[in-house]
């Protein structure tokens, strides 16, 4: 007999002890009288009480996508968690998030969507744009593809222009904007990992909330320097850490914990 890996849940939870474990998408709607329902993938409806504080958490090996009830899309990528409150669109649109999500907002100049992510706020009428704010990582990263999007931090304020990438370092509190090929920071939700430069380190803590693994990195050799990079989803695990390992000088040791990398030794001269 086969051994059935149980997959992890995506959860809904709410502050009054409501859960709820979704599939892959979902989407809030509002009733005539000012209710707000959830409709899963099913059809199933379920009525969510008023003025409370939602929380969206997908696991590692997990993305999820949730519609709004402003008809404002949402994809979150793996080991995220999306805050909002049930009375969303009504007064304000509010989200907190912490992992990584992209973004399709429906415009109303009236009300403007805003993100909080690791102390910076993300300010937008309409647009699209990707928000990577783990806590393991040393920066917040948001690239915009189209329309105009406001970052805010305790030290600084830029209007972001389609094509910007802002990096927000949050041991220094620092903040830089350049222009880049921004549709690789939203590649993830075709099922690709492709990026023009990205560490070794940066490119390992991807994987592991992907994939669903532990990967530890025994060396800081790589910590400076980048390199391109471009993945499918469907290249298992085992195969990438190979490939990593024909294109790197490193070498990789799989246990029952995980994966360790580490420098691979120098050739000594004879």
């Amino acid at each position: 007999m086969g051994v059935t890996v149980e997959r992890p849940q995506v959860v809904m939870t709410a502050d009054d002890g409501m859960r709820l474990v979704l599939e892959n998408a979902a989407r809030l709607e509002r009733r005539s009288e000012g209710e707000v329902a959830l409709r899963t993938e099913t059809g199933e409806q379920r009525p969510l009480a008023t003025e409370r504080r939602l929380k969206v958490e997908v696991p590692n090996g997990r993305q999820f996508r949730l519609v709004l009830d402003d008809g404002s899309e949402v994809w979150l990528n793996a080991g995220s968690t999306l805050n909002y409150r049930s009375d969303f669109n009504r007064s304000s649109r509010d989200i907190g998030l912490s992992g990584e999500a992209y973004f399709e907002v429906a415009r109303n100049a009236d009300l403007p969507f805003r993100v909080q992510a690791r102390g910076c706020t993300f300010t937008v009428l309409g647009t699209r744009f990707n928000i990577s704010a783990y806590d393991e990582d040393p920066d917040v990263l948001a690239a915009l593809m189209e329309g105009s999007l406001q970052f805010e931090s305790s030290r600084s304020t830029e209007t972001m222009v389609p094509g910007d990438l802002i990096t927000y370092d949050c041991r220094t509190m620092e903040a830089s904007r350049r222009q880049v090929d921004t549709d690789q920071f939203r590649s993830w939700i075709d099922g690709i990992i492709r990026y023009d430069a990205i560490s070794l380190p940066a490119l390992l803590r991807r994987l592991a909330r992907e994939y669903d693994v532990k990967i530890e990195l025994c060396t800081d050799a790589f910590d400076d320097k980048t390199f391109r990079i471009s993945l499918t989803e469907a290249q298992d695990i085992e195969s990438i850490m190979g490939g990593l390992c024909d294109i790197l000088p490193i070498s990789v040791r799989r246990d029952t914990c995980g994966y360790r990398v580490d420098s691979r030794p120098r050739k000594t001269e004879p």
